[in-house]
């Protein structure tokens, strides 16, 4: 997982090990590259904006070391298609994009959802 935001990081990482989840997070996106181990992990959650590289930069970056990871994207309704170029969106999954806030039942329903259908 790779937000930004401390509060946030902690709160779905939580969440997440307590449904059974092995979970690294990051609040610096250059760190987690660096750490990025390919075809280890079955899911990367990924904030759009964050200040040191937005969420799909992010992604070209992450797709570029491992093509089959599946990744999810978590936004707060900020993101606008305008901001980003047109080949941001043509490359992403369908249903990779998860509203925050969210109920954490529903948060676990999505990334359950989303680890069944993202390739």
């Amino acid at each position: 997982m790779v937000d930004d935001e401390a509060d946030v990081n902690t709160t779905i990482r939580q969440l997440l090990e307590d449904n059974g989840f092995k979970v690294d997070s990051y609040e610096d996106p250059h760190l987690a590259l660096k750490n990025f181990m390919p075809h280890y992990y079955d899911l990367v959650i990924i904030d759009i904006k964050m200040p040191q590289m937005n969420g799909f930069a992010f992604h070209r970056e992450l797709k570029a070391q491992d093509k089959e990871v599946k990744t999810c994207f978590l936004t707060a309704g900020e993101w606008q298609s305008e901001h980003y170029s047109d080949d941001t969106f043509s490359s992403l999954p369908a249903n990779c994009l998860i509203q925050i806030p969210i109920e954490n039942e529903r948060l676990m329903e999505r990334i359950e959802e989303i680890m069944a259908e993202v390739k």
